[in-house]
């Protein structure tokens, strides 16, 4: 099916009430579509959003990004971007869970560290530190060394008191020739 519109309009309004342009017809047989389509889906707020963001209107793109959820609830794109606003604006418990509603919807694409930290963190927060090991364990076995999941596996084991296990996670990281001295430092 394809429309296209061959005349002017004086508003949007006058070409969505004129019939001859919202009924839709096949283009081989000619007869009218009987299945409404959704004119308007978010794409047009999740490309807003991601301009604002540019821009660095980040409560724009908040509100854009927050509008194309509501209007295409299934599409994960959408979600995923509004997680990297937060992540990327100091949101993270946010980000974590927008992250961990992706992940529970598809976890093929949303299982790499970096998700699997946050998810890690934001499970930390709410004292659920065993799923959190758990999580930060997942993300180094994705990619081993991975400073943020190290740094979170060494504090679960602070707070349950394991010391040993505590000293032994961070002498790997004191040790790691790619982590620069400043935040071994400041750790």
């Amino acid at each position: 099916y394809t429309k296209w519109v061959s005349r002017e309009f004086p508003t949007r309004e006058d070409a969505l009430h004129d019939k001859n342009v919202t009924n839709l017809r096949c283009y081989e047989c000619s007869r009218i579509m009987r299945r409404r389509l959704r004119w308007f889906t978010g794409n047009a707020h999740y490309y807003l959003g991601l301009a604002c963001q540019y821009q660095g209107k980040i409560a724009d793109a908040d509100s854009c990004f927050s509008r194309a959820i509501a209007l295409d609830t299934a599409n994960l794109f959408y979600r995923d971007a509004l997680a990297s606003l937060y992540s990327a604006t100091g949101q993270g418990a946010r980000a974590g869970e927008i992250y961990l509603d992706l992940y529970r919807r598809d976890p093929s694409r949303y299982s790499n560290a970096y998700v699997l930290t946050l998810l890690a963190d934001t499970q930390l927060s709410q004292y659920q530190d065993s799923l959190a090991l758990e999580n930060y364990e997942k993300a180094l076995l994705l990619s081993p060394g991975y400073t943020p999941a190290v740094l979170g596996q060494s504090e679960v084991y602070r707070m349950r008191g394991n010391m040993p296990a505590y000293f032994a996670v961070m002498n790997t990281f004191v040790h790691d020739e790619d982590v620069p001295a400043y935040p071994k430092c400041e750790y």
